[in-house]
């Protein structure tokens, strides 16, 4: 790439994808064969008056500039770089030697930004302009510097600097005593860094506290000195300097509380992006002039619409694909008629046509004095709703490629550059870790505000049923009470599936007149059969669909037509006429028998003896949860859909069997009695989704406290009410995750009891903990605010079921499901 045998490019290649995988995702030291002088994900600017530094021997010296006003010097600069230290502008005349040094100077120095200049007696002052705490100086954003000093009288004066970004701007300005009354010789002025010949002149001005002789990396863009505006043709020196910028390539973005982008003013025309989210509903991109003006993209009860008011009656379009499964989607809007006769909106999600019309009015010009938004519309723009939660990448708007970290105007709650897991974003807002713990790594908290510890409790949609058909038991879902010609020529049925299982039945239908609809999946492919009347018609998408993701699953029957498409890879087929088949109609029964496929559509499953027929090649071990159900342009939820068995909600989670899902308030007492032999051991396995709560509680025959294990953020806390002892702790093992035991992944507890004492390890870490008891347990009690699935206990080796408790206060049994996500 970049390079045949005739021609090398110079410039930037974009969005490349191979078999449908972008390329980006590859550029890693261990996959790249051959890098020679490429920049990954930088876009190099093509301003000539930009100039990169490569923080060794870079530098450009300038031609003397002075102004008019021999009592002020000044400098402005745009600066991008990563690092913590290098000299940015160096401006002296005269020399120490002699004297009569004037130095006005500007570097970076352990992440701050300083002002240098001489005072009147010769010694060297500063002003400093340090980020917040939310910002650094180094992340190859850009900035303006501008600094000035200025004698009032002589012996006085005052001296400032300024950092400028996108967003906000930081100053330091100091009384200052000056000497400046005149302009010397000799005069210098660097970028980069200063030659030592030029150091040679002023020995005390470097030393230690002065300014840093450490070369400048990154990108530079001198603008004025002494009010005189610096051109390519006032370089007198560039050693190494190359022009242009490698920007680092922001494509990505992810937006949560009400996240707002403001991005730089672009033109009307074709959009697209790619999004993932979870959310049901939230405005995504606006762009327009005014009320009567604008284009509105939003997330509408989880499927996607446009909106374009024209002046007149609003156009929508609105896709039948839901967009809210978590899973990445392309999003494509084509647009035509812009400033001359009306034209056309297409929507296209995953390739796929959505929607179409034709517009009543030629599309409108973006006016200058707007721009686009992202997330959060400006309430005087009069747009209504919520802002979207959720990530963004690749967005393109007329062909521009869109910088998030250098083409925003304001930026609020948004992470750039890190899209982070869609159904953790939509968790809670606060920061799930007690007070009085310190030193917590910045990537932790700034995970846990975004909900890393909160994904266990986010559905996989907002409604996603766990349908199951393990050891015989039918737990399946029904479309029932509709009307007998609803699917009788013509339906279209989507649904979205997740699974680990290795086949199963994913949909069957049987008419009134033996005909059967029968979808199912195995290892290897989806596998449509439909029987009419003679040989069954077979259709097979060819992939597999059990990796424990969502899959979003379309069947749909035009007469004789058939289309299978999954996760928009489309298989279609026909259904050959024969006179031996009759009609091709197929009509439902009307009654109310659960026991049956005849009156209803079943989905996920089917009554028992539907599966026990082995020549369907039904499965009875499958799991898996099922949502997004829509027949034909009717969405299908709990209000309108039919249990059949025992299904409950699921709960993203995975990989634990028997699993139960306790939401930060429930505890259950299982009817277990703890007995007194001795090394009596008790295993527990859970997942958190909270840094706090209590795993598990051992009760004596009056039902008090005599021990009870939590976890504490970075800990695991045993306390016991024998008197005298003191609070105990166990932590992760050396190599655990900076979430400690909030990681979503799978921790091991294990408790061993003695007469008159406990011990207790997790994650077979080589510590143990053992502390004295006060009396003997009797029973015990799982949860109490904790968050999170537990598995069924083993008491001396034997599970503990949970099915039928002596108390269950909330605690949602059997919802976290056999699927790893």
């Amino acid at each position: 790439i970049g390079k045949s045998n005739q021609v090398s490019l110079k410039g930037s290649i974009t969005d490349v994808m191979i078999n449908g995988e972008r390329i980006s995702q590859w550029l890693t030291e261990d996959k790249v064969g051959v890098n020679k002088s490429v920049w990954a994900d930088r876009m190099i600017s093509d301003d000539k008056d930009i100039y990169y530094f490569n923080g060794d021997d870079s530098y450009l010296a300038f031609q003397t500039m002075r102004g008019q006003n021999s009592y002020l010097r000044t400098t402005s600069v745009n600066v991008e770089t990563a690092s913590e230290e290098g000299l940015i502008m160096f401006y002296a005349e005269g020399s120490e030697a002699e004297g009569n040094q004037e130095v006005f100077a500007m570097d970076l120095f352990e992440g701050n930004m300083r002002l240098h200049y001489t005072n009147a007696d010769g010694g060297l002052d500063s002003a400093v302009v340090s980020p917040p705490g939310d910002e650094s100086f180094n992340d190859m954003l850009s900035r303006e510097l501008s600094a000035y000093v200025q004698r009032r009288s002589p012996g006085s004066g005052f001296a400032q600097m300024q950092v400028k970004s996108q967003e906000r701007t930081y100053k330091d300005k100091v009384a200052a005593s000056l000497t400046f009354d005149r302009y010397r010789n000799p005069a210098h002025t660097f970028f980069g860094k200063v030659p030592q010949a030029v150091v040679d002149r002023f020995p005390s001005i470097f030393g230690e506290g002065g300014v840093t002789q450490v070369p400048f990396a990154g990108c530079m863009s001198p603008k004025r000195i002494n009010n005189v505006v610096l051109r390519q043709s006032n370089v007198q020196t560039a050693r190494n300097v190359k022009n242009g910028c490698p920007k680092r390539m922001v494509s990505s973005l992810s937006l949560k509380n009400e996240g707002a982008v403001k991005l730089t003013y672009g033109a009307m025309g074709n959009i697209s992006f790619v999004m993932a989210t979870v959310a049901r509903s939230g405005n995504i991109l606006y762009m327009g002039n005014s009320e009567s003006e604008y284009l509105l993209v939003s997330v509408d009860e989880g499927r996607l619409a446009i909106k374009l008011v024209l002046g007149g009656t609003p156009t929508i379009l609105r896709s039948n694909a839901v967009v809210d499964t978590g899973s990445k989607r392309f999003i494509r809007i084509v647009l035509s008629g812009v400033g001359s006769s009306p034209g056309k909106a297409s929507l296209f999600i995953d390739d796929t046509k959505e929607a179409g019309s034709r517009l009543s009015s030629p599309l409108f010009e973006l006016s200058s004095s707007q721009s686009l938004y992202l997330g959060v519309v400006p309430k005087e723009l009069g747009i209504r709703g919520y802002g979207y939660t959720g990530c963004i990448s690749d967005l393109v708007v007329k062909d521009k490629i869109y910088n998030f970290a250098y083409d925003t105007r304001r930026r609020e709650n948004v992470i750039l550059d890190r899209c982070r897991t869609v159904r953790s974003l939509v968790g809670p807002t606060e920061l799930p870790v007690t007070e009085g713990v310190t030193n917590t790594p910045e990537s932790v908290i700034e995970n846990l505000v975004f909900g890393k510890c909160a994904s266990l409790q986010t559905n996989l949609a907002p409604e996603s049923f766990l349908v199951s058909s393990e050891g015989g038991s039918m737990n399946f879902l029904k479309i029932d009470n509709i009307r007998s010609n609803e699917i009788y020529i013509r339906f279209q049925l989507y649904f979205t599936v997740s699974t680990v299982s290795s086949s199963g039945v994913l949909f069957y239908t049987q008419s009134n007149d033996g005909k059967q609809i029968l979808l199912k999946f195995d290892d290897e492919k989806v596998s449509l059969s439909i029987t009419m009347g003679g040989d069954p018609f077979e259709l097979e998408w060819r992939g597999s669909i059990n990796d424990g993701a969502p899959h979003r699953i379309k069947f749909s029957r035009t007469s004789y037509n058939i289309e299978l498409v999954v996760d928009n890879k489309k298989t279609i087929g026909v259904i050959e006429r024969s006179p031996g088949r009759g009609s091709y109609g197929f009509a439902l029964e009307s009654n109310d028998d659960l026991d049956s496929c005849s009156n209803g559509i079943c989905i996920g499953g089917a009554p028992a003896s539907v599966n026990q027929d082995e020549s369907l090649g039904f499965n009875m071990e499958f799991v898996g949860c099922i949502s997004g159900i829509m027949l034909d342009k009717k969405t299908y939820d709990s209000s309108t859909i039919t249990p059949v068995g025992n299904v409950p909600r699921c709960t993203e989670g995975a990989t634990m069997t028997s699993a139960h899902f306790f939401n930060g308030q429930a505890s259950i007492v299982p009817d277990v009695t703890i007995p007194r032999d001795p090394d009596t051991r008790l295993d527990l396995n859970f997942k958190s989704s909270r840094q706090t709560g209590t795993l598990v509680t051992l009760l004596d025959s009056q039902d008090a406290i005599v021990l009870q294990i939590s976890l504490d953020n970075h800990r695991i806390l045993i306390k016991s009410s024998a008197p005298g002892t003191e609070e105990q702790e166990l932590f992760p093992v050396d190599e655990a995750s900076p979430f400690y035991f909030c990681d979503g992944a799978l921790h091991y507890l294990t408790l061993r009891l003695n007469p008159g004492s406990a011990s207790v390890t997790v994650d077979d870490n080589e510590g143990e903990v053992t502390v004295k008891l006060a009396g003997s347990p009797v029973s015990l009690r799982l949860g109490d605010q904790f968050e999170g699935c537990l598995q069924d206990p083993y008491l001396t080796g034997i599970p503990v079921a949970l099915a039928n408790p002596r108390q269950n206060s909330g605690v949602l049994l059997d919802s976290c499901p056999k699927v790893s996500y």
